[in-house]
């Protein structure tokens, strides 16, 4: 097996659990969010290039640019994380504090920087400050997915994916609870990303008792309740994870470590309907430029499908944490 079960599997599939060295989404405007004083998490990394072209369409045919490092969010205890559909708040998971918990950021435009992270409190019980990773922000403001080892999530000390609801963006999120139809006695359950109508959940899953290779699941919703996991077949069999769908749930990009990976790399797949198979499976074309010879794998995509925000632990000029992960964003020409 490749480095995916190594260091690649700290980052997306959490494989090293008893290190919690794990890696790890909306609505504009996130003060009524993002609760808490700010955080001292440490100083921003690497020189950081202004996002170009930030507004404005793209040409969705042309394969993305080369990454850039993402301005204020390159902290030394934040692994990584996604954004809120107008791209102004910026969700990560960090272990600045000594344990991993969500924290938000925010910023006023797409060509400036996030401005210090504060513990988001929409998911947090009162008095405590349990384990969190991966969250992601639902399109429509009201469900905030993440994975946990909390009390309550599924299989305690295990990680399972959590849902807080709320009636409007805004408003107060209820308590979150785990997903029991999902969430597994004997295996570990991550990246929660729920399609753009909230039909859909695609996951990375490993079991049984995380012996397995990392796969990617989805579980269709029938009302409130979602359905029992299928696996998604990208054409392997081995060390798939953090899916990202675009708008239209027919592009799925994700990360892999599979044969023609150099080490893990962001990988694309494509299908003619929402009820098809994904086919065509590349790490070429269209994110060819996303990869390097380092650990790449997708966090999230733009509404519009215009920007990629993904993790590498590319070496970064001037960066005394080698082998630290920090969010790029790349962008496809106009």
């Amino acid at each position: 097996m490749k480095v995916l079960h190594s260091r690649y599997a700290e980052v997306t599939y959490a494989c090293v659990i008893s290190t919690l060295a794990v890696f790890a989404a909306y609505a504009g405007g996130c003060s009524s969010d993002s609760g808490g004083e700010p955080v001292d998490a440490g100083t921003d990394r690497g020189s950081i290039v202004p996002l170009p072209d930030a507004s404005g369409p793209c040409d969705l045919t042309k394969p993305f640019g080369a990454p850039i490092l993402l301005d204020g969010v390159n902290l030394p205890a934040t692994e990584s994380g996604t954004l809120s559909p107008d791209e102004l708040t910026f969700y990560s998971m960090s272990k600045s504090s000594g344990r991993w918990h969500i924290y938000a950021a925010t910023r006023q435009s797409l060509d400036g920087a996030f401005g210090p992270p504060k513990l988001f409190e929409g998911i947090r019980p009162s008095g405590e400050l349990p384990e969190d990773f991966d969250p992601f922000l639902s399109f429509d403001g009201n469900q905030f997915f993440f994975s946990s080892i909390r009390e309550g999530a599924g299989t305690p000390g295990d990680f399972d994916i959590m849902v807080a609801t709320r009636p409007s963006p805004g408003a107060p999120f209820d308590p979150p609870i785990g997903i029991g139809t999902i969430n597994t006695a004997t295996g570990v359950e991550r990246s929660p990303v729920p399609n753009a109508n909230n039909s859909v959940l695609y996951f990375s899953g490993m079991v049984p008792n995380n012996t397995a290779p990392s796969r990617v699941y989805k579980s269709v919703r029938t009302g409130a309740e979602f359905g029992s996991p299928e696996v998604i077949d990208l054409g392997a069999t081995t060390g798939d994870g953090s899916p990202v769908l675009d708008q239209s749930d027919l592009t799925m990009f994700f990360g892999s470590s599979r044969t023609g990976s150099q080490q893990g790399d962001v990988w694309v797949a494509k299908r003619q309907n929402v009820t098809g198979k994904f086919t065509g499976s590349t790490n070429a074309a269209d994110v060819a430029a996303l990869n390097s010879d380092s650990n790449d794998t997708p966090r999230w995509l733009s509404v519009d499908g215009c920007r990629i925000y993904l993790a590498s632990d590319r070496p970064v000029p001037n960066d005394a944490g080698t082998g630290r992960f920090n969010m790029y964003v790349a962008t496809r020409p106009k």
